[in-house]
């Protein structure tokens, strides 16, 4: 398993695998018990396996959550790493590329899409490009979300 991460209100899991067939990613919803705990995931026939569009034969190394309705993947190159999204059932899109990119996380929107890099910078996403949020060797090794 590549990565794991539940949405923004807690219904469905995000989960990023690294299949015989290269990296596939499905979303599953969270089963609950009357008093809201998970218990479960809904079956396997009801659970959507996300598009990967060109980056499934390219190295597909994190997913996150964008927002309640999108996820973003970081695809490793050999020059470049970059950031793709995909709307669940709809279109695709890219937020450009970077180098040494370590990890992505979201949140609730575009404008809290943060990567770390391999220096220890912490990049966010402005709606046209990264900006800068830390200082390389910050000694920022990983990047969380608390919901």
């Amino acid at each position: 398993m590549l990565g794991i991460e539940a949405s923004p209100d807690g219904t469905r899991l995000l989960v990023l695998l690294n299949a015989p067939a290269g990296p596939t990613a499905y979303v599953a919803g969270i089963v609950r018990n009357a008093a809201g705990a998970p218990i479960g995931l809904t079956p396997v026939d009801a659970r959507y396996e996300v598009d990967l569009g060109s980056t499934a034969s390219a190295n597909v190394a994190d997913a996150t959550w964008v927002d309640d309705a999108d996820v973003a993947f970081l695809t490793s190159g050999t020059d470049s790493d970059q950031v793709g999204t995909q709307q669940l059932g709809g279109i695709s899109g890219t937020l450009g590329q970077f180098a040494n990119i370590t990890s992505i996380v979201g949140t609730t929107s575009s404008a809290d899409l943060r990567i770390l890099v391999a220096s220890g910078a912490v990049y966010v996403w402005n709606d046209t490009n990264w900006q800068q949020q830390s200082a390389p060797a910050s000694e920022i090794s990983v990047l969380a979300v608390q919901r």
